[in-house]
């Protein structure tokens, strides 16, 4: 999540607003039109991706908020402890978020049967980055992201890192 300096991004507090509301029942049109998530996305090949393949290693999604409110906080399955952490004092505030993702991982996850009994919940082993590349490949992602958001368009909105670490990266510097 980046913060920026100016009122441009999607931001809850805001949102809950009889003026937009009463925009979007007259034209069809304001901050309520928005799609909310995933407003621009893109792809990249990083210098592992394969020359010869026809897509990309990593797409990168992108929208315009930096809201991170408990109803986010729950639909991305985040603790309490890692929210209030991060989170907590960037809510409501103006923003971007940009998540890199690995479009073709090498490791490969299994999937096994419990038991025979239907209702059981199988078992699940997602293997993520066992091959050191896919974790590679993803770091390739996140500096491209770092980087574009030192880009002109950005800089002129203010766009800086949340300054918050993950609690169990505090030690490693970005």
């Amino acid at each position: 999540m980046f913060l920026v300096n100016e009122e441009v991004s999607i931001v809850q507090s805001r949102l809950i607003n009889i003026s937009y509301a009463l925009e979007y029942a007259i034209s069809g049109d304001g901050p309520l039109t928005t799609l909310g998530f995933n407003e621009a996305l893109g792809f990249i090949n990083t210098k592992y991706a394969n020359a010869s393949d026809d897509f990309p290693d990593i797409q990168i999604h992108m929208w315009s908020t930096g809201d991170y409110s408990e109803s986010t906080r729950k639909i991305f399955g985040l603790t309490r402890e890692f929210y209030d952490a991060v989170y907590r004092d960037v809510h409501n505030k103006d923003g971007w978020s940009v998540y890199p993702t690995l479009l073709r991982p090498k490791s490969r996850g299994i999937i096994k049967l419990r038991s025979n009994n239907p209702f059981d919940h199988p078992l699940i082993y997602p293997n993520y980055f066992k091959e050191p590349e896919d974790m590679a490949t993803l770091i390739e992602g996140v500096k491209f992201v770092l980087e574009m958001s030192k880009t002109v368009s950005l800089r002129r909105y203010g766009s800086k890192l949340n300054p918050n670490p993950f609690p169990d990266c505090k030690h490693i510097p970005l």
